[in-house]
């Protein structure tokens, strides 16, 4: 979920519009407007859930350089018509707030985000809070450095508080290196402070007006925070081995127009079924979690469901296909691209090789006898 990372490089795109090229009423809606461009695409594709509920966990819309293409087309129009601007830093603005859709909501890019804040990088859904806190953190600190950093050039600031704008970009950079929340936090907080100081008289209250295009993106985020909660609170039901109240919830949430991955309520779904003792139900979640998990690839549902079809619990049924298994895993090893997938697998690999062997030396001594 990339709601919080929206908002704030919409925030930092609009900063960057210089003062002159916001003609006409342009001036009074330009942030809002430009936050709401960083989220259009994602509104786009969160109608399209309620027309393709369970198929609409990936992202199918909003990492479509296609679709970016036509609105970003339509939007520069309507700003055209509008406001018979010919500044081309209006337009070139609006089209970064709409193809920031393709780094923002791209598996790599969100997989890149948890990996540089240090967050554990695996099927696991991330809390909410996490992933706020994440964002946060990273475009938290673009919106600093991009305000500070237009506070500095500016003729009309003082010189000690362009001082105090260097020192503070600085320190929120270095707070941000740290990674602790207790440091970054407050850093960005006294940036930010700084730069409302230093423009506080050139605030107009007409710009409030830019507050109603953020009216229609209060809806969109509504129904995906709803469904990380009730996947964290199934998680937590499934550790207290309360299945059926997990399984319930998860159900739930696959019900819901939320642009959200459905891959990790599957497999916890498949974990709550393996519980109970119900493999032909758990192997069905883990299928459709490979059939709807495009925008985490093959490489992860496959490892999980290879994971399933070693478990010595289900030996002696259809369901303990250790070749299987070893198949799917050196699938992996040969055709992932990332490193710690290829490990994930080579471990399971050699662990599976290791019970194979012992299964043969067990049968041969048991024909001996």
């Amino acid at each position: 979920m990339a709601t919080i990372g929206h908002a704030l490089v919409g925030l930092s795109l609009s900063e960057l519009c210089p003062q002159r090229a916001r003609t006409g009423a342009l001036k009074y809606v330009w942030t809002g407007l430009i936050v709401f461009l960083a989220f259009v695409v994602d509104l786009v594709e969160w109608v399209a859930t309620f027309f393709l509920p369970r198929d609409s966990d990936k992202h199918f819309l909003s990492n479509s350089a296609w679709l970016g293409g036509l609105v970003c087309f339509v939007a520069c129009i309507a700003a055209a018509v509008m406001t018979r601007s010919r500044h081309i830093m209006i337009y070139l603005i609006v089209a970064a707030a709409i193809f920031s859709h393709l780094p923002l909501d791209s598996s790599r890019g969100r997989e890149f985000l948890a990996e540089s804040y240090g967050i554990s990088d695996d099927l696991r859904l991330l809390t909410a809070w996490q992933a706020a806190e994440a964002e946060c953190w990273l475009y938290g600190l673009l919106l600093c450095e991009v305000s500070l950093l237009l506070a500095m050039i500016d003729r009309r600031c003082p010189s000690k508080a362009r001082l105090l704008a260097i020192f503070l970009a600085i320190l929120s950079a270095a707070a941000a290196y740290t990674r602790e929340i207790y440091l970054w936090a407050p850093a960005y907080l006294l940036a930010l402070l700084h730069v409302a100081l230093l423009w506080q008289a050139a605030f107009d209250r007409r710009m409030l007006w830019g507050l109603l295009f953020l009216v229609p993106l209060l809806v969109v985020p509504v129904s995906q925070i709803l469904a990380r909660l009730y996947t964290d609170q199934a998680v937590k039901l499934r550790e207290a081995k309360d299945y059926r109240g997990a399984l319930a919830l998860h159900e739930r949430v696959l019900s819901m127009p939320t642009r959200a991955s459905f891959a990790s309520n599957y497999l916890e779904m498949s974990r709550c079924y393996d519980a109970m003792g119900e493999p032909a139900r758990s192997e069905a979640a883990l299928l459709e979690m490979r059939r709807g998990s495009h925008e985490y690839g093959p490489h992860i549902p496959n490892f999980w469901l290879a994971r399933f079809y070693m478990n010595r619990r289900w030996i002696g049924t259809n369901y303990y296909r250790p070749q299987m298994a070893a198949q799917l895993l050196r699938g992996i090893v040969r055709e992932s691209k990332r490193s710690d997938q290829q490990t994930w697998a080579s471990e399971s690999l050699d662990q599976l090789r290791k019970r194979m062997e012992i299964d043969a030396l067990s049968a041969l001594m048991f024909s001996v006898r």
